[in-house]
Parts: C-alpha cells; structure tokens; sequence
C-alpha cells in the first residue's frame, strides 16, 4: 500500500472540496481531503504547503481497517487484518506523518493473547498526541481495552470486559440533542433527529471548536458526508455519496483553518475531491 498525493480525479467531487490525498491497497481505498476555511485561524495553514505526487510513505499489501489520525495530525494509525494465521488476528501500525516513518505500535504477537476465538481492533480513541486507546474483542462476548503509550511503543494499560448493556450513544447524546434542535429536518417523519445525528457520532467523524463533521448512519437517511455547524444553523454538503460510491467517513483531524479527513471503500475505485470551502 502506498500514501501518496494524487492530481487525479475520475469520481464524484466535492461540492466545495480540495485538493486530495489517495490511500490504496487492492482492498481498500481511502481518500484523504483537504479542505480549506476559515472555521480556525492559522498563520501557516496547511494548504500552502506543496502536496500533490508526494509519496508519504508504503506499506505492503494486506488489509487496513480503520485509519485514524491523531488530534493534530501527526499521526496516522491503522490496524492490520491478519487472517492468514491459525486464529485471525491483527497488528497496530503507526504512520508519523511528520517524519515519514512507519512503526508497529503493537505487535501481532502481543495481539494474539487478547484472542478466545480471534483478536481484532474494534475502536480507535486518541488522547492527545501520546496516547492511544485500543478496544480489541476476544471474538466471543469479551473486549480488551488497550492504553499504548505512542513515544515509547509500550502498553500502559489493559482491562478486560465482558459484554454488557451500556448505551454507545451515551458519550454523545448532549452533542446529538444540541444538533437535533439547530438540524430538526433531518430527520424522517415520527423519527427524533437527535437519534439520527447519534447514529454518525458514535462512528469516526470530526468534531471542532464550531462545527461537527460527520455521515448519518440511520435508515431513510442519505449517505453523505455534511460539515454541520454548531455556532449557526448551517449545513454544508461536503462529499456526496447517496446513489453513488459506497464509501464510509474514517475520522480526521483539524490544523489551523484545514480541515483533513478520511473517506474510505472495500471497492477499487476512488473519491474523488476538489475545491475549497
């Protein structure tokens, strides 16, 4: 797999999108956007920066699931699908954006004890910079919640928990209720709009200082992905995909006035994004 910058574009674009960076493995294809506005103020935003045809770095074929970047951008981690093994199990892989280099955070090997039937990464939650939390199922009713420490590539952390009851909407819930009062029209007749904003909150998306990007995953709804600010009522439409490529939003991450995220797809074909907000 290769991160790189690419000039070309042969899918939809972006109502007011950008300049884009492509991330491909013959699985899977994310598509990393780079918007440009004035929601944050930057002396040296991103978008001055030279980017297109620059490789940022390779990885070898394989299946990559859930890219997250770090709060600031400096880091992108991915976790590495390993089915070829007697159980299946997976890898953590650090990508520092800023030197270019590629690093296992954590190794198959210490994966594999996580495992009852299989081990694989569920969940991805960074606190700051220097700390990852990892939530890794057993493949049976149990999950491991795995702190790594990002400067030394150790395990500050682990706790085992069994399945329970617990609300996943519930960290979220405020943020969707302020969302369904400024958004009311989302949702479907009979349908509380609070619910289908607390469908995406739970998935990756970008929360900043004024705004929320994110996709609904609620039925009746459309697919695409909608900058929503919290300051006003307004909603910009930012990656169209209802009727057309069956994509997912992977997170992303807010440097001065840019704003970067990850669209992704299991099919072999790109999103396209061009523009500027």
């Amino acid at each position: 797999m290769r991160l790189e910058t690419d000039a070309a574009n042969n899918a939809a674009p972006l109502e007011r999108g950008v300049r884009r960076l492509a991330v491909s493995t013959s699985r899977v294809l994310w598509t990393f956007a780079l918007c440009s506005g004035a929601l944050l103020t930057c002396s040296a935003p991103l978008s001055s920066q030279s980017l297109i045809g620059r490789t940022t770095a390779e990885l070898s074929a394989g299946d990559y699931v859930l890219p997250r970047f770090s709060p600031s951008g400096r880091f992108l981690v991915v976790s590495q699908v390993l089915a070829d093994t007697a159980t299946e199990n997976t890898q953590i892989l650090l990508l520092d954006l800023g030197r270019g280099l590629l690093d296992t955070l954590l190794p198959a090997k210490a994966a594999a004890k996580y495992a009852t039937y299989k081990s694989y990464v569920s969940d991805f939650r960074w606190m700051g910079d220097t700390i990852l939390h990892a939530s890794i199922p057993d493949g049976d009713v149990g999950v491991t919640e795995v702190a790594l420490d990002v400067r030394s590539r150790s395990i500050l952390h682990e706790e085992h928990q069994e399945g329970g009851d617990e609300d996943p909407l519930a960290p979220y819930r405020a943020l969707a209720d302020s969302l369904g009062h400024l958004y009311p029209g989302v949702a479907p007749p009979g349908v509380s709009a609070s619910d289908v904003f607390g469908s995406g909150l739970s998935w990756p998306m970008v929360h900043g200082r004024a705004f929320v990007l994110l996709q609904k995953r609620f039925a009746g709804v459309d697919d695409d992905v909608w900058l929503y600010r919290l300051d006003r009522r307004e909603a910009i439409l930012v990656l169209p995909l209802t009727g057309g490529v069956r994509a997912s939003l992977a997170g992303g991450f807010v440097a001065g006035r840019d704003l970067i995220f990850a669209a992704g797809t299991d099919e072999p074909s790109a999103v396209t994004a061009y523009g500027s907000f």
